[in-house]
């Protein structure tokens, strides 16, 4: 049973709707601002949800969001400071 005040996944929708905008998302100069979004939101769920019997599967799909968005931010990050460039010789 949930904990009063706490939504199904299906009536708490905020964390998914800005995760899947980072996931779309192909200009990099906005990628970073969803992303930091994202992950506020994924924060604020699972501080939420706490230890909520039944929760086992929401809080494992915001832990896999979570480890997907700090791998897109930490390429993003890359992409700055080393931008590819074709070779010249």
């Amino acid at each position: 049973m949930a904990r009063k005040g706490i939504r199904s996944p299906r009536h708490h929708p905020e964390w998914r709707i800005l995760y899947g905008a980072v996931v779309i998302e192909t200009r990099s100069a906005r990628l970073s601002r969803k992303i930091n979004a994202a992950e506020a939101a994924i924060s604020l769920r699972l501080q939420e949800l706490g230890d909520t019997q039944g929760a086992a599967a929401e809080r494992e799909a915001l832990q896999d969001a979570r480890r997907t968005l700090r791998l897109a931010g930490k390429r993003l990050r890359q992409s700055r400071i080393l931008p590819w460039r074709p070779s010249t010789e």
